[in-house]
């Protein structure tokens, strides 16, 4: 056989024979252990046993669990059938998103004003609404919705 005729077979067979999604323990513990690092102290929210919602403050990650804080109690859940966690936005991303609510008003009055030498008060009130409406979705679309983590052991591939 030749190297080429080789080289097509390992080629065919891997690509055949592969595996797409594995489920890996050693993958989970390292996306918990950096789960744990970087979001400790923020609001999370995920769906726990028997589809009940849970939302609170992170307080750590075990092994075996999540110790998430409700204001008053540490409440354990059980990690895992859990694939994935939302990290909430906090007052930081709700003032960029108004800003920039505020800024596509701007920007919807400075366009009328270039646009129109003589405009009436209910074109300004109009081009300034849009402006503003635009700018809120723009806004909430791109800073003010949650982060999903995946914690699962899945691998893709």
């Amino acid at each position: 056989m030749t190297l080429k005729t080789i080289f097509i077979a390992i080629v065919f067979l891997s690509s055949t024979y592969s595996q797409t999604a594995l489920r890996s323990k050693s993958v989970k513990i390292t996306r918990l252990e950096n789960f744990k690092n970087n979001y400790s102290g923020k609001t999370i929210r995920f769906v726990g046993p028997g589809k009940m919602k849970v939302q609170g403050e992170l307080v750590t990650v075990t092994p075996e669990s999540f110790i998430v804080s409700d204001g008053i109690n540490h409440n354990h859940f059980s990690h895992n059938n859990i694939d994935y966690v939302l990290i909430l936005p906090r007052r930081a991303e709700f003032f960029l998103a108004t800003s920039v609510s505020v800024f596509g008003g701007a920007v919807g009055y400075l366009t009328l004003i270039v646009s129109k030498e003589n405009f009436s008060a209910q074109h300004e009130k109009v081009f300034t609404f849009v402006g503003a409406t635009l700018g809120a979705l723009l806004g909430r679309n791109t800073f003010y919705k949650p982060l999903k983590i995946d914690i699962s052991g899945k691998t893709y591939g």
